[in-house]
């Protein structure tokens, strides 16, 4: 690479592939969803090592091999590749398929190394993850086929210490404002208060547990709930306090006594899309986020003191069919 001219075409064949690249919506999501998987394990808190499996270099003479994404270790010493997928399926009996081809190559790598190989699929219309082994899925001529019903009755997520959350879905958000600031409706019918105190409360009861307050928080933020129109309280002309309620459209929560929330992998899944999407639209790929700032904390078996909760784990169901 010493002539002038060699560098230039090598510029722009670098810029005509990067072009290629960002006008490529599948290619874009694709990577965003690999790059999302890694926070979403981490985030559960059973893993011990993440590695990404397919970057940096790698020399073999077997045409018949390709990389998974990622290499995963959890807290037990389970050893496994993962490759991940993202589907745009939205009826629950469609078919999600990979090419026996890929999937074989996939797999021989991970025979290589004595290690097992899953599929980690993503269905945002669902805003759900599965985690699958071969096993699960229908073998064709050319293809591995499985149902998106199926792949989340057959997922293995629940290694990952993946459970479904729920709590009493009347969470409310009160914004105290200063006494000795301004807190007035002015004539265009703002509101505009300095905020004193921030408090939470479940079923009109104050929540005051640090921990618990996070938790609460984070139900409300990124969990299957409906906001209501800010309520106001006023004492005398000034505004008191502004306070939002949290509810559940889920049917008969109230007879059962509690409403699903979500599953803590989807909930990870749209803390990670508000960081690295502007209304909609994708602004990153992959974000040097500490996972921790993602996930929340809620130890196994805990069942909350000022906020119910109620922690469910989904076992894969092998012999499920649709």
């Amino acid at each position: 690479m010493q002539k002038q001219e060699d560098l230039d075409d090598l510029l722009l064949t670098l810029k005509q592939s990067l072009k290629e690249s960002f006008n490529n919506p599948t290619l874009i999501y694709g990577k965003r969803v690999e790059s999302l998987f890694k926070y979403v394990i981490c985030g559960l808190g059973n893993c011990t090592l993440v590695k990404n499996e397919d970057t940096g270099d790698m020399f073999f003479k077997d045409e018949n091999l390709a990389i998974p994404d990622y290499n995963v270790i959890l807290k037990d010493g389970s050893n496994f590749y993962v490759e991940v997928k993202n589907s745009n399926l939205k009826n629950p009996k469609s078919q999600y398929s990979i090419r026996k081809e890929d999937f074989n190559k996939l797999e021989n790598y991970a025979k290589l190394f004595n290690r097992d190989l899953k599929l980690a699929i993503y269905f945002p219309a669902i805003k759900q993850w599965s985690l699958i082994s071969k096993e699960s899925m229908i073998e064709q001529k050319n293809k591995y086929m499985i149902t998106m019903v199926e792949a989340i009755a057959k997922s293995e997520f629940i290694i990952f210490n993946d459970r479904m959350i729920g709590t009493i879905p009347r969470l409310a958000l009160e914004l105290i404002a200063d006494e000795n600031r301004p807190a007035f409706i002015n004539k265009s019918g703002e509101a505009r208060i300095i905020i004193s105190d921030i408090k939470i409360y479940c079923a009109d009861k104050e929540i005051t547990e640090k921990n618990e307050k996070n938790i609460a928080f984070y139900l409300m933020r990124f969990g299957r709930l409906e906001v209501g129109e800010p309520i106001i309280t006023m004492k005398g002309e000034r505004i008191k306090s502004i306070k939002y309620e949290f509810s559940s459209d889920q049917e008969n929560w109230e007879e059962q006594g509690f409403a699903i929330i979500g599953n803590l992998s989807s909930m990870i899944s749209d803390a990670y899309t508000k960081f690295t999407s502007d209304e909609g639209t994708i602004t990153s790929i992959d974000k040097n986020i500490n996972p921790e700032l993602l996930s929340l904390e809620i130890p196994l078996n805990y069942k909350g003191k000022q906020l119910p909760l109620w922690q469910i784990s989904i076992s894969p169901n092998k012999d499920f069919k649709a």
